[in-house]
């Protein structure tokens, strides 16, 4: 009899896992805009945006995409993955992109640039081992470069590309931080550029003035992508102010052995104009190098003289001080902003409400922004990815050097957040991360965001984040954001089940009153008579109603614990969001079933050492007697839309629990046996989580150290 119903639980919890795996629902990805931030008449670039194929591993999109295409492989309809829109804020472990190039491609280095790589990844061309592996990547948001071997073309013919993203680093640093979902996200542009053998990269821009008067520093790179051309190099470079060259400068290089040569270049302005916010004049730089064989290579990009730094705690935009009025810009808004290609209207419509900064939550700005920022005069305040670290795994700051130096050009980069919620306790010695950080910004400043009142002494500016926004002498930024970590309320439906629910644990907690008080040793009674049958029956349906009241509380919790700042703290815990994305009374009927096979387990690892050997199932509801307090949380769960702290069913759960385990303690010891053998499940789950906590023993001091900031 038990036994039948314990093979039912099994086989219904098996079929609500493997349901839910099917049906997993993850948030819907939208396409975005973006730009590639040079503009060059001498490469060919080919877009690879749009529609990409995309597969849960290598090995099946490989398949798909050379046997399945191909129809060789008759389990095709198996192996075919999805689709998905590059660049988008969709997640995905493997995208795949056939495109076809011509030969007169060969003569030239083939690079793959990609902008808002957000995860740690490879790059495979033309299949998947790795004589075809072209590079890796680890990245949280920035731009990676990828030189392509003319050898693994197909000419005139198909290519495949393959991109395998996983985790990427700021998820797995971050406190509990896990590396599951192994997915990754693009974000930015992705294209091929055809340049010569030799190019020059984005440049980097000091001005200096003297009154009117501007001396403009042009810093760029010469990259030799496999060996050397022939030179010497000629560098020529122009600013122009729309309508004709203002300012000239030249310089040639040697080539020697060197991969990289940095040229400098150094024009001179007279009665220059300023860059302003309510003038936001460009000039254009064109950079032209050439050999003397006619190997040539050309960039232009918006040039905008200004001079943005930071004083007795004041904005100063060339030499005035101004107040910051912003509003923040959470990654959900953004990313719907660019869907819709109205990235330049929003923020006309802003400025137009009298602000002049948008602060971005989370991702770096795309190139997008920043050249729609830089031509309508408004300033962008940025945030380096690293939140919520503990001290011992804070990354090297060089590690953004790159994205730090290539967004420099931008007049409207005007500040950068640091390690929101990082930890500043004076025993974790992070004073030279923060220096290091600090040196890179120079000379934009950059800021140490806290959500907790302990602010401690550190080398860079300090801000107060509320839930409102903050402010200091320099200004406020509103926080409009309307990001709330998908909390929602509990609805008029919810509400309903719950209320139904509570009702019925209280029937079947009196109908166990009026039950009759049966004893240990019928447990294994095999014709048991009408009184027992009918008491197994509702204490059967007690054990099921409790595991399945505490189940329904853990998911209420999920589902609607509001965690402080979460404003602050967009996607950090990928796996949270992506199970409130799932159906609750999925999620709940699924913890229900688990929690009950594993009281089940203990039961079944009980047995044997209790007298008498009882079956597992009617051990547990034997023992099912002294929890029936269980109409108290589940009445206090029916409350909470009526102010009920969320957390406080659980809590008073786990309080009756330990109230009441002496007697079930007792219960035991009369009939000859030992509580040792039903702790053994429960102290292998309390063990393993000791285990947890010890080798993330950080992140626990780190949690501790955050809950004591907040009572201070």
């Amino acid at each position: 009899m038990f036994k039948r119903r314990i093979i039912f639980l099994i086989i219904a919890f098996t079929f609500m896992l493997g349901f839910l795996i099917w049906k997993w629902n993850e948030a819907s990805g939208l396409s975005l805009e973006t730009e590639a931030g040079l503009v060059s008449a001498q490469r060919w670039t080919q877009d690879l945006r749009g529609t990409w194929n995309s597969y849960p591993s290598l090995r099946q999109a490989m398949a798909a995409e050379t046997e399945g295409a191909n129809h060789q492989n008759k389990f095709y309809a198996l192996t075919a993955g999805g689709t998905i829109d590059l660049p988008s804020t969709q997640r995905f472990h493997v995208a795949v992109k056939r495109f076809q190039i011509s030969s007169d491609w060969s003569a030239r280095s083939v690079l793959l640039q990609i902008r808002g790589a957000n995860g740690e990844g490879s790059i495979y061309l033309n299949g998947i081992d790795s004589a075809h592996r072209i590079g890796q990547f680890a990245n949280d948001g920035g731009a990676e470069e990828f030189l392509l071997p003319a050898n693994l073309f197909h000419y005139g013919e198909d290519n495949l590309l393959f991109i395998e993203t996983s985790a990427p680093p700021l998820q797995r640093n971050t406190l509990w931080g896990l590396s599951w979902p192994s997915e990754g996200q693009i974000k930015g542009s992705l294209q091929l550029v055809a340049t010569m053998e030799t190019s020059l990269t984005t440049p980097q821009v000091n001005v200096q003035w003297d009154q009117d008067n501007a001396t403009v520093t042009v810093k760029t790179r010469i990259n030799h992508h496999q060996v050397s051309e022939y030179g010497p190099w000629d560098i020529q470079g122009v600013i122009s102010d729309g309508s004709s060259g203002i300012a000239t400068a030249s310089a040639q290089v040697q080539v020697d052995e060197s991969p990289v040569q940095d040229v400098n270049l150094t024009f001179s302005i007279p009665h220059a104009r300023r860059w302003t916010i309510s003038d936001p004049f460009s000039y254009q730089l064109y950079l032209t190098i050439m050999n003397p064989k006619g190997d040539k290579d050309d960039i232009s990009v918006n040039l905008n003289l200004s001079s943005i730094t930071f004083q007795q705690e004041k904005f100063m935009l060339n030499g005035q001080a101004f107040a910051v009025k912003g509003i923040t810009l959470s990654p959900e808004q953004e990313a719907q902003i660019r869907h819709t290609g109205k990235t330049k209207d929003w923020l006309i419509e802003q400025k137009g409400k009298g602000y002049n900064l948008i602060y971005f939550i989370g991702p770096f700005p795309d190139e997008v922004w920043l050249e729609s920022a830089d031509k309508i005069g408004m300033g962008i305040w940025a945030e380096l990815p690293a939140k919520m670290i503990p001290g011992n795994r804070l990354p090297n700051p060089s590690i953004w050097g790159t994205l730090i130096q290539e967004e420099s050009i931008h007049p409207s980069l005007w500040a950068w957040s640091l390690g929101t919620g990082l930890e500043v306790d004076p025993r974790v010695n992070n004073a030279s991360f923060l220096e290091n950080v600090q040196n890179l910004t120079q000379p934009l400043p950059v800021f140490m965001a806290h959500v907790t009142g302990a602010k401690g002494q550190t080398s860079v500016r300090n801000i107060q984040l509320t839930e409102k926004g903050f402010s200091g002498t320099w200004g406020d930024i509103a926080n409009v954001s309307q990001n709330q970590t998908n909390i929602s309320a509990i609805g008029s439906q919810e509400k309903l089940i719950i209320g139904f629910w509570a009702v019925w644990v209280l029937i079947v907690v009196f109908a166990n009153i009026g039950i009759i008080n049966w004893r240990y040793k019928e447990i294994n009674e095999r014709k048991p008579k009408r009184p027992l049958r009918r008491a197994w029956h509702w204490q059967g349906l007690a054990l099921l109603s409790r595991e399945t009241t505490l189940a329904g509380i853990v998911t209420s919790l999920l589902f609607h614990t509001q965690v402080p700042w979460a404003v602050w703290f967009p996607g950090q815990w990928p796996l949270w969001d992506s199970l409130k994305q799932q159906p609750p009374l999925l999620i709940w009927l699924l913890l229900s079933l688990f929690l009950i096979l594993i009281r089940l387990l203990q039961m079944g690892v009980a047995a044997p050492h209790m007298p008498e050997e009882p079956e597992p199932l009617g051990l547990a509801m034997w023992l099912e007697r002294r929890y029936r307090w269980i109409w108290i949380p589940a009445l206090l769960w029916a409350a909470e839309p009526w102010g009920v702290p969320g957390y406080l069913p659980l809590a008073v759960y786990a309080g009756l629990t330990l109230l009441f385990f002496p007697l079930r303690l007792r219960d035991v010891h009369r009939i000859q046996g030992r509580y040792r053998p039903l702790a053994f499940v429960p102290g292998i789950f309390f063990l393993s989580s000791v285990l947890w906590i010890a080798w993330r023993w950080t992140d626990a001091y780190y949690l501790w150290y955050l809950i004591m900031a907040l009572k201070g």
